[in-house]
């Protein structure tokens, strides 16, 4: 009996070894949770804690490094968020940065806390450190975005919304198919915009002449509203021609194919096209003088364009049977056409060899009555002429006319104009156009009339 109780007697010791083992590795488990695994602990100042909740996650690079220990009030109203950041991610370092983010754009629950660490290269932040609002930043909910815009403005937003999803009500098909296309779109909206701030001083321009436009269309809103009924009106007249639309979106493939080559031939136009606003933009600072001037015309233009409008379009007949017979006119003009701007590029050089000499042929007829009678002993008036003034006027008060002098009545007679150029038997023109001097001809400009 003894020898049979020696070998069971230690079994008490054994399991009261196993539950102290036990106890020791609850302690040291406990310990470890409670601690964090030797977390530091780092004050957060939010201008507001974005519904945060002790218990949230402190996330670096998506990875949960921490969690939120408190939420209080400053003094100043602000957020005061403590949290604790666990190792080897702490001690942050200088430059760290702290955002509070969601897990959705609508989700107002599992918020946490994303920490953008500072390099390491950086002083540590020691225990207890705060980042200010500098190094924070909170969340923006969506309830805040609309809080921004006044009752009509949500109003108008809403009913946008509900027309959209009226407008898209049974093209479910169609716009999925578009959607395929909206990465192409945003691409190529992408390379336009890099390309249109490639010169940003003339894109800079460009938008403050846009501001001006746009300042100047906000003082026309009157003129803008009745656009708009206008254009109302317009649409719903289109939408009437249902059928028309629908022949047009069917040959909108063909037309794309088309423009698509053209769009292909357009590089090759663009750089004279860019040489062409170059050049232009010399002639922009008289564009608004000119413009004003435009619209005082169109102004003045509106009644009569009216009448002929009211005149082109009496009974609806004259108008259509006119247009009716212009391709038998057509017909008919074109041979005598063709003879006709052949004969005129026939006649082209005698025009150019006798356009100089349109003045003196002018000057001629004006004076054909001398011209066919007067002749005495220095020859033709052509070649010389004798201009006396007999008297002279004192233009005192009261004017008197009195005899001038042999000397005086010569003054203006010009002698040996032998040499004279086409255009020269009037006075010059303002423009310089005559007299004119072509080469290979021996003539002088200055001999001319007296003015």
């Amino acid at each position: 009996m003894s020898a049979a109780a020696t070998p069971s007697g230690p079994a008490p010791w054994a399991r009261i070894a196993a539950v102290g083992a036990l106890l020791v590795a609850v302690v040291v488990v406990a310990v470890v949770l409670l601690n964090g695994g030797g977390g530091y602990r780092y004050t957060l100042i939010f201008q507001n804690a974005g519904q945060l909740v002790v218990g949230n996650q402190v996330q670096v690079g998506g990875v949960p490094e921490g969690s939120v220990d408190a939420i209080s009030l400053t003094d100043d109203n602000q957020a005061k968020v403590e949290i604790t950041v666990d190792e080897p991610i702490a001690p942050l370092h200088r430059g760290s940065t702290a955002e509070i983010r969601s897990p959705s754009l609508s989700g107002v629950a599992n918020r946490y806390i994303a920490i953008n660490p500072g390099p390491n290269s950086n002083p540590r932040l020691p225990e207890g450190a705060e980042l200010g609002t500098t190094e924070t930043q909170g969340i923006v909910d969506v309830d805040q975005i609309f809080d921004m815009f006044d009752a009509k403005t949500r109003r108008g937003l809403q009913n946008f919304i509900q027309g959209q999803a009226t407008q898209y009500t049974g093209a479910e098909a169609g716009v999925q198919m578009s959607s395929h296309y909206f990465s192409t779109a945003l691409s190529t909206t992408d390379q336009l915009f890099a390309k249109l701030i490639q010169d940003r001083p003339a894109f800079q321009r460009f938008l403050r002449a846009t501001g001006d436009t746009m300042h100047t269309l906000a003082e026309r809103s009157p003129e803008i509203e009745q656009l708009v009924a206008n254009g109302d009106q317009a649409l719903s007249a289109t939408a009437s021609q249902e059928a028309a639309l629908q022949q047009g979106v069917a040959e909108l493939p063909a037309t794309f194919r088309s423009g698509t080559r053209a769009l292909r031939a357009l590089g090759v136009t663009l750089p004279s096209l860019e040489r062409l606003i170059a050049a232009t933009k010399t002639a922009t600072p008289g564009l608004a003088p000119f413009l004003v001037q435009l619209r005082r015309l169109l102004t003045i233009s509106t009644p009569v364009l009216t009448d002929v409008t009211n005149a082109l379009n009496v009974g609806g007949k004259g108008l259509v049977s006119a247009t009716n017979d212009l391709p038998a006119l057509q017909r008919e003009v074109d041979p005598s056409t063709r003879y006709s701007v052949a004969a005129l590029k026939q006649l082209l050089p005698q025009l150019e060899f006798a356009r100089p000499y349109v003045p003196d042929l002018v000057a001629t007829l004006r004076g054909f009555g001398q011209a066919s009678s007067n002749y005495d002993a220095i020859g033709h008036y052509l070649h010389g002429s004798v201009d006396f003034g007999n008297y002279l006027f004192n233009g005192e008060d009261p004017g008197v006319l009195t005899p001038a002098t042999p000397a005086q009545s010569l003054a203006n007679v010009q002698f040996g104009n032998v040499a004279r150029c086409p255009g020269s038997a009037t006075q010059p023109a303002a423009d310089g156009s005559s007299p004119w001097k072509p080469a290979g001809l021996s003539c002088s400009l200055t001999q001319v009339p007296p003015s």
